[in-house]
């Protein structure tokens, strides 16, 4: 069951007014909190649905990111560090490694 459906399930018993919020939680098998977020979101008047570009920002243009793929493939014995400096201090050896 994702988020989203979780949501909707806690918004219409509780738009319904039968059960209290704990009693939504145990039956339905949804977190408490996740309760009381959906119950203090229907009062404010705000959206259930996932804001966009919530959550934290690509560290990296993709420009970057073809410039290290590239010289991977034309030198793959180069390593992380190495690579790294090469970005222009763009880039630390870690971020290199998730590219």
């Amino acid at each position: 069951m994702t988020q989203y459906e979780k949501r909707e399930i806690v918004k219409t018993l509780l738009q319904s007014g039968k059960l209290l919020p704990k009693e939504i939680s145990v039956n339905c098998g949804i977190s408490l909190a996740t309760v009381y977020n959906v119950k203090r979101r229907l009062d404010e008047g705000v959206p259930l649905s996932h804001q966009k570009g919530a959550g934290r920002p690509n560290n990296l243009r993709s420009s970057i990111k073809l410039s290290i793929l590239h010289r991977v493939r034309c030198k793959p014995y180069l390593s992380l560090r190495t690579l790294a400096s090469r970005t222009g201090n763009k880039a630390s050896y870690q971020t290199v490694r998730r590219v």
